[in-house]
């Protein structure tokens, strides 16, 4: 794997040109992230639309009464159909709260940053996450160059959801970000 250098690592913090934080920045990757979803729930729905015809082949297939099988065929297809249904109305449900502003910034202060935090099996194989834990957040993933870029003490603007929720949507470190037309809490 090549090395790769992030945007917010090639910025040097002495210098005065810091990168903007802006509502549209901060709409638009929550919103990707929200489309990344769907996608990926519009996959597993289809998959089960798969699994849904082969019973519907075994059905037809095994000779049962044609109303039974009738009313099999119909369940065994809902269930893809309503799994749509589902996630187009929770993915509408979170842009439209998204655009009216679902979501505040609040300033938090790392207390530690860990290189090899906790390993993590992923089916035969593994790997080691590294994270920095926040005062207020708690434990946030990061990237092995994000535990060289950021320090004990280091400040950050943490994107949270409007409720009274502290699980961490975007961290942006400012020594690297500034918020424009955006207010914080403190």
């Amino acid at each position: 794997m090549a090395n790769y250098i992030s945007d917010s690592t090639k910025h040097n913090p002495d210098d005065d040109k810091k990168k903007q934080i802006t509502p549209e920045k901060i709409y638009d990757a929550l919103s990707n992230s929200h489309k990344a979803v769907l996608w990926t729930e519009m996959i597993l729905a289809f998959a089960v639309l798969i699994v849904a015809l082969l019973f519907v082949l075994v059905v037809n297939i095994s000779g049962m009464e044609q109303k039974w099988a009738t009313l099999v065929i119909i369940l065994l297809l809902s269930v893809p159909f309503f799994m749509v249904l589902a996630f187009v109305y929770t993915y509408y449900r979170n842009i439209k709260k998204l655009a009216h502003g679902g979501y505040r910034i609040i300033t938090d202060k790392v207390t530690r940053v860990v290189t090899d935090d906790r390993y993590v099996h992923t089916g035969r194989s593994g790997h080691m996450e590294h994270a920095m834990y926040l005062y207020r957040c708690g434990r946030v993933v990061i990237s092995l160059e994000g535990t060289y870029t950021n320090s004990e003490g280091d400040e950050f603007f943490v994107v949270v959801a409007n409720e009274r929720s502290t699980r961490p949507l975007l961290v942006y470190n400012t020594k690297y970000y500034e918020l424009v037309d955006l207010n914080t809490e403190e």
